[in-house]
């Protein structure tokens, strides 16, 4: 399969996991109560769908966790057996019922600035996300394309990156050595030795 086909694989799926995600957001806004803060409730998750506030970019939560990993919790929805097989530093693993339900609670009553919601795809995390809507929980975000699209753009080393000039490659090579060491564990004290 060629690089057109694939792109395009996965603006369908993106496509199809976006709308299953608003049309949750539709189902769960008129199955409560008609009363108005339910309608501004149902009408502010659309807003925040429609406008990306829902989600973050892989090079956002990059800058993110270089910038201030510890203002930013991100919680992994997968399956513990693909959890330990590779995960982001410091993420938890928490399945979507765990999540909205205690385990979630005692999260964000620590008050997170940031949470960030991911798995291999955006579906899961987003029918999440729009659960923790509708407990009103505040500063939750999805990955957008998931840790397969954050290894995709973020891992790979800017002078292979797809369309990257020899400036473009530079600029951001120091941020990817700094993401690299991080995703690591390491240092870039700890690489020279």
């Amino acid at each position: 399969m060629n690089d057109e086909h694939k792109d395009l694989g996965k603006q369908i799926v993106a496509i199809t996991a976006m709308l299953v995600v608003i049309i949750a957001a539709v189902a769960l806004g008129t199955s409560q109560p008609t009363s108005g803060a339910a309608t501004s409730d149902a009408t502010a998750w659309l807003q925040q769908i429609e406008s990306g506030g829902d989600h973050i970019e892989p090079h956002e939560l990059a800058s993110e966790l270089l910038r201030t990993p510890r203002d930013v919790v991100v919680v992994d929805l997968r399956p513990a057996a693909e959890f330990a097989g590779w995960h982001l530093p410091g993420a938890l693993n928490l399945t979507v019922p765990d999540l909205c339900g205690a385990a979630g609670a005692a999260l964000f009553a620590t008050q997170p600035r940031l949470v960030v919601l991911c798995s291999d795809g955006p579906a899961h995390p987003g029918q999440a996300w729009l659960e923790l809507q509708r407990q009103g929980q505040a500063g939750v975000k999805v990955l957008a394309g998931g840790l397969t699209e954050f290894k995709a753009r973020m891992l790979t080393p800017p002078s292979l990156r797809e369309g990257a000039s020899e400036a473009v490659a530079m600029a951001a090579s120091a941020d990817y050595l700094r993401l690299r060491d991080l995703l690591r564990g390491t240092t870039p004290d700890q690489n020279s030795k």
